[in-house]
């Protein structure tokens, strides 16, 4: 395939991609021509979530806090799903969400913005029983998900779980309830999987062994973090999304081909998109 025809076939499709052209021929030429096909259909199905998608997920999630039954603002704990101390995007959610609750007059809620914040509230108030709504914008594996439900379980005084992204993929989610049966889920925008969800099943070998070969082009270590724990996406997620309207991370369950920032000679390379991890950037 040519670079014209390329070009021309993601930005018909893609056009927000436009202003990113010098890091979509760098796809191209780290390519080496090989593969073209499958790089143009995940780029042009790139869910890139826009200012208008994120208000809308935050207000649906925001409705059913505020309107369910179970969950009642006076022993309510809404919490970022957020496992260390790394700035994350799941303390950006959980501040806005914060700052609408309050403009609509939602009150009474209890907010924290790390899980151990979370964990700590309630073991200094062991004489109360609480509720507690994990919240996330983007689960590509469910690992983070699960870690954080895991994390409340030696806690007694819960009555009721649920987690709310503003995406998900959908193999995700299924495995969550499957393996946390008695936690709700609430996730306004539910995304398949790149090549497995999206190819027919005689041709998912092939694509995956396509996706490979272009993973060869990248660096095998950077900093002693291996890419094979990040292939196909971390926990091989799949993943093709992004949040760039809002300056949003991208996820390292999203495919390494498109952010990861070392090539297979150890150049620095124009990558799609950004990651910020500690020892990747």
């Amino acid at each position: 395939m040519q670079k014209f025809k390329y070009l021309k076939e993601i930005f018909k499709e893609s056009p927000w991609l436009k202003e990113k052209e010098s890091k979509v021929e760098e796809l191209y030429d780290l390519s080496g021509g090989k593969n073209l096909d499958l790089v143009v259909s995940l780029l042009t199905r790139f869910f890139n979530m826009t200012r208008e998608e994120v208000k809308v997920a935050r207000q649906e999630i925001i409705s059913q806090i505020s309107n369910s039954d179970n969950f009642n603002s006076d022993n309510t704990i809404i919490s970022a799903l957020t496992l260390d101390d790394e700035p994350d995007s799941g303390q950006k959610i959980i501040y806005d969400i914060q700052i609408e609750m309050g403009k609509a007059g939602i009150s009474g809620y209890t907010f924290r913005n790390a899980m151990h914040k979370t964990k700590s509230y309630l073991a200094k108030n062991k004489s109360n029983n609480y509720d507690v709504i994990l919240v996330d914008e983007f689960s590509g594996s469910g690992s983070t998900i699960s870690s954080g439900i895991n994390d409340l379980n030696g806690h007694h005084n819960i009555d009721n779980i649920k987690v709310c992204c503003y995406v998900i993929l959908e193999h995700a989610l299924e495995t969550m309830k499957d393996k946390h049966p008695d936690v709700e889920f609430f996730m306004p925008y539910i995304l398949r999987r790149g090549i497995t969800d999206f190819y027919d099943e005689s041709e998912v070998d092939e694509k995956i062994d396509q996706m490979l070969e272009l993973e060869d082009n990248l660096a095998g270590s950077i900093n002693g973090k291996p890419l094979s724990d990040y292939s196909l996406g971390y926990n091989r997620a799949e993943a093709l999304f992004c949040n760039e309207s809002v300056g949003g991370n991208i996820p390292n369950s999203v495919f390494p081909l498109f952010w990861w920032p070392y090539d297979s000679t150890n150049n620095k390379r124009n990558q799609l998109f950004t990651r910020i991890e500690d020892g990747l950037w």
